[in-house]
């Protein structure tokens, strides 16, 4: 077996200095964390469930806006902007909410039933957040006659 200094000589013959760092730059761990991330994420289960969540969330995302204009509507939206559908604006809405439900429905579907319960789980956070952070506090409760 070959002497550890005899590469030493020749580096050294060649004029070169032996260095060895073994210490990582803060990018470098970044960069070797992230690539073991991306390689694990994208080859098992988490990678199916965060598309699936992704397109689900964007759905909803869209239904809301869509469907709270449904209902104001006539009543606290009199104005509209330059955009207008006239006499199709509330059955065009009708129709996005309704294939938008069918979307996100099709979405939580078997193998992607994890994408439900990632849903119901931040919709109990967001409520409890909700009523914990002041809601219950300015509700009164109902009126009693």
């Amino acid at each position: 077996m070959p002497d550890p200094s005899d590469d030493e000589k020749l580096l050294e013959s060649m004029g070169y200095t032996q260095e060895l760092a073994r210490n990582m730059s803060g990018f470098s761990n970044f960069a070797l964390s992230f690539s073991i991330i991306c390689i694990l994420t994208l080859y098992s289960a988490a990678f199916t469930v965060l598309v699936a969540g992704s397109a689900v969330f964007l759905y909803i995302s869209y239904i809301m806006p869509v469907t709270a204009g449904l209902f104001a509507e006539g009543r606290t939206w009199t104005r509209k902007g330059p955009f207008d559908l006239g006499g199709f604006s509330r059955p065009m809405a009708v129709a996005a909410t309704l294939g938008g439900a069918v979307l996100v429905f099709v979405g939580v579907q078997p193998p992607n039933e994890k994408v439900l319960y990632l849903a119901l789980g931040l919709l109990v956070v967001m409520a409890v957040f909700w009523w914990g952070a002041g809601e219950r506090r300015r509700f009164r409760g109902p009126p009693v006659i």
